[in-house]
This record gives C-alpha cells, sequence and structure tokens, in this order.
C-alpha cells in the first residue's frame, strides 16, 4: 500500500517538475487545453479559445481582422448606395421630396396592348396648373406616356365621386404646353379624342371644375391614326366641299364630344368643345351658316363663328350662339369676299353634343 502512495507520489513530483517555468512548452505537455495567455497572444487568456486555435493563429486576422471590423460588417452594403439608392430612385421621387402625380414628378402609365387603365383622386393634390380654356382650376393629377410613333389617342376620365373633372394633353414643358383640352357634362365622362398625336413624351393633366376635386379613372386608348382633317385645330381644318366655284347647300352631321376647346368668340362664349371647318371663296358669295343641336343631345347650346385670313384663338368676323340648348346659331353674310375663311362650330357655357351644321353658296 505504502509502495503505491509513494509510486503515485513520484508521478506528481514528476507531472510539477515538468511542468514548471518557463510556460511555453507547456502547449506540448498538456495537450493545449489551456495554453494560456502568454502562449496563444489572445483574446480570452486561453480559456474562451480552449485550446482549438492554439497559439498564434489567434492573433490574425481569423479573429480580429477585416472579417469582423471590415467592409462585410460596416462598409457599403449595409450604410452605401446599395440601401439609400434604393428608396430614392425608381418609386417616381417619393423619397426625394416630389409628390407622385406632378410636372415634376408624373405618374407612369402602364399600357396593356393599346389601353391603359388608372384609379387615382385629385383630393389633396396640388394646383400648380390653370388651362384658362378649360376652366381648370382645381388641384391635379398628372401622368405620362410616350409613343414610338404617331397614334390615334382617346383619353377618358370616368368621375367615381361626385364632382366634374376636366382632362387636358400637354407636350412639353408640362405645366404649360396645352394641346387639347376638355370638361365633362354636368354628367359622365370627360372625353378627348385625338385623330393623330405624334411621336413624343405626353402628359395627362386630370383636373376639376371651379376648384372642385374627388376619385376618377382614368382611361388612355391608342389606334391606328387617322386620316387628316377632322377639324380638331387651326393646323387640322375640316375641308368644305363648296368653295367659290360651286353653288349649293352642304349638311353634316358629328359631334363635339371628345374634341377640345382649341378656340373661344371674342363676343359669344364657346368654351367648349369645338370643330373648325375652312372654306375657300375664290369670288364673291352669299353665304349662310346654320349649327343646329341634335335632338340626341338637346342640354348642347351651339355657338358658330367665322374667322377671316388665319385660324386663331380669336378675332371674329362676326358670331352667334343659339338662343337656348337644343337651338340653332345662324350666320348670314350678303357678300363675302374672296378669300380664306375658318368657321368655329362651338359650345356655350362647356355643354356640347351632336350637331347638324349647314352652309349655303350663293350668287
Amino acid at each position: 500500500m505504502l509502495g503505491r502512495l509513494a509510486a503515485a507520489l513520484g508521478l506528481v513530483v514528476v507531472l510539477a517538475v515538468g511542468c514548471g517555468s518557463p510556460p511555453a512548452p507547456c502547449e506540448a505537455c498538456d495537450g493545449g487545453i489551456d495554453a494560456g495567455a502568454v502562449v496563444d497572444g489572445g483574446t480570452g487568456g486561453g480559456v474562451p479559445d480552449a485550446g482549438v486555435d492554439a497559439g498564434p493563429h489567434d492573433a490574425g486576422s481569423e479573429d480580429a481582422g477585416l472579417p469582423d471590423a471590415g467592409p462585410e460588417d460596416a462598409g457599403l452594403p449595409d450604410a452605401g448606395l446599395p440601401d439609400a439608392g434604393a428608396d430614392a430612385g425608381a418609386d417616381a421621387g417619393v423619397d426625394a421630396g416630389l409628390p407622385a402625380g406632378t410636372c415634376g414628378a408624373p405618374i407612369p402609365l402602364a399600357f396593356a396592348g393599346d389601353v391603359a387603365t388608372a384609379m387615382g383622386s385629385t383630393t389633396g393634390a396640388a394646383a400648380n396648373v390653370s388651362e384658362q380654356s378649360c376652366l381648370t382650376d382645381g388641384p391635379e393629377r398628372v401622368y405620362t406616356f410616350t409613343l414610338a410613333a404617331a397614334r390615334s389617342v382617346t383619353v377618358e376620365v370616368t368621375p367615381t365621386g361626385g364632382y366634374r373633372p376636366t382632362v387636358s394633353l400637354h407636350g412639353a414643358p408640362c405645366a404649360t404646353a396645352t394641346r387639347d383640352c376638355v370638361m365633362a357634362p354636368p354628367s359622365g365622362p370627360a372625353r378627348l379624342e385625338l385623330a393623330q398625336l405624334a411621336a413624343g413624351t405626353w402628359f395627362v393633366v386630370v383636373d376639376g371644375d371651379a376648384g372642385s376635386s374627388g376619385s376618377f379613372t382614368l382611361t388612355v386608348t391608342l389606334g391606328a391614326p387617322l386620316a387628316t382633317g377632322r377639324g380638331e385645330s387651326c393646323a387640322d381644318p375640316y375641308r368644305t366641299a363648296l368653295s367659290g366655284s360651286t353653288l349649293g347647300n352642304q349638311m353634316t352631321g358629328d359631334t363635339l364630344v371628345g374634341l377640345g376647346n382649341d378656340a373661344v368668340s371674342d363676343t359669344c362664349d364657346g368654351v367648349g368643345a369645338d370643330r373648325v371647318y375652312r372654306l375657300n371663296l375664290t369670288a364673291q358669295r352669299r353665304v349662310t351658316l346654320s349649327l343646329t343641336a341634335s335632338s340626341s343631345t338637346p342640354l348642347y347650346r351651339p355657338v358658330l363663328y367665322v374667322q377671316a385670313g388665319a385660324c386663331s384663338a380669336s378675332g371674329d368676323l362676326a358670331c352667334d350662339a343659339a338662343p337656348a340648348a337644343g337651338g340653332a346659331a345662324t350666320l348670314t353674310f350678303p357678300a363675302l369676299a374672296p378669300g380664306t375663311y375658318y368657321i368655329w362650330l362651338d359650345t356655350f357655357g362647356m355643354t356640347t353634343g351632336a350637331y347638324t351644321f349647314t352652309y349655303t353658296l350663293a350668287p
């Protein structure tokens, strides 16, 4: 028994001697289990590493170097452009301080085939665009689309709230370059039809009459460009069949619904949708003109006026307005001199509708 105890004590002595100072060789004798702060020079005095890193590698780049403190944790991916750029970029300027739906940040229309539909509201929107020819002085929403080639375009704004919308089409600059505009009738949608719209970027401004606002559905439909000569503007007047060398009557029926407001009579109102005809006289003639509202649109009150020499937004040679809705406007020129004349078929007080237009040339 005493022999075994002595032998055991002897083993303890050997271990004590073998593991004395200096401590560096102890990495070999204790298997690296607790190498201590002197050997590994690391972060936890040996205990946290439990000998796994075993020495000089513990002070290297694996624990204190670039992977922990470098670009991966503190660099561009977390604090740089990839995060900040996404919020200030493709969301139509919402994060950059520009409200969506203005000339500065118009809302792009998404087309499915040739039709784009968007639902919106002008309530609470800015009122930066004012188009006096359509009495658009309410808050507005601005949309945009781009044509790669000339197309016919129909723009329709249907109110879903209790307000009277107006719609106008603008080129650049958005706030001032008005191409056409129209106001909705007392009930129903505002509808603008353009036979041929050139390639380029265009802006649709949904506004309101007399400062009104509300919710709406906007629909833009594209089609093949239509033949010119539909009388939509001075640049595209309707050609009359009669001239100074031809006598007789000519009657035509059509509608002003969907057309824009391109001219205003100096004395007879005419602030609604209109159509312009061109008449070329090669000799002096007696000319009688009559514009009568169709029975299908009894609220339409016609306005008729004539310009001489040049087609413009104003400058009447003569004008007449129907005395009441559903009536007729009539002009007679006993001796109209040779020349070019522009005859405007217009509307009183923003009413619109179908019509019958009759013009007679006599010696």
